[in-house]
């Protein structure tokens, strides 16, 4: 039996107006859309609790999102368009609608594979692209505090 790629067909009614809207929209409108980060004044708000500052395990870093994406295995997710009629496009609708109601979401969660020189992402991807895609510019990206010159070094960032 081969894997069929779920497609917007099989998305709900709400599902697919919600996704509707944002396609509809036109790309200079929706690159006005205010980036909303659970950083600084909104850290409290974190979904991943194991982000927090407090907890001493991680840092939250600037980086544009352009570069990180050089450095870092997408697995496939395209980079150049933030709809390309697959379900998981609708990770960019939950973001899109939570940064219009100034909600925060989580840095992506970016890590250094070993000695390959290679960034891995192991939560966000799509708010990177995002991102990305609508000109923001830094964003946050959260590191493991033990890598946090590494990761600096090979973004060039401060």
């Amino acid at each position: 039996m081969a894997f069929e790629k779920a497609t917007y067909e099989d998305l709900l009614d709400d599902h697919f107006n919600r996704l509707t809207r944002f396609l509809n929209m036109p790309v200079d409108e929706l690159i006005k859309i205010k980036d909303c980060w659970a950083i600084g004044s909104k850290v409290d708000q974190l979904l991943d609790n194991n982000l927090h500052p407090d907890n001493g395990e991680y840092i939250f870093l600037l980086a544009p999102p352009r570069r990180v994406i050089h450095f870092t295995d997408l697995l496939d997710l395209p980079t150049k368009c933030i709809f390309n009629n697959d379900v998981s496009d609708f990770r960019f609708i939950t973001t899109l609608e939570r940064w219009e109601k100034d909600l925060p979401v989580d840095p992506a969660i970016i890590y250094l594979d070993g000695l390959a020189q290679k960034l891995k992402i192991s939560d966000g991807r799509h708010r990177l692209v995002l991102s990305a895609f609508m000109n923001k510019n830094p964003i946050p990206i959260a590191v493991l505090i033990s890598q946090v010159k590494r990761i600096s070094d090979l973004l060039n960032i401060q």
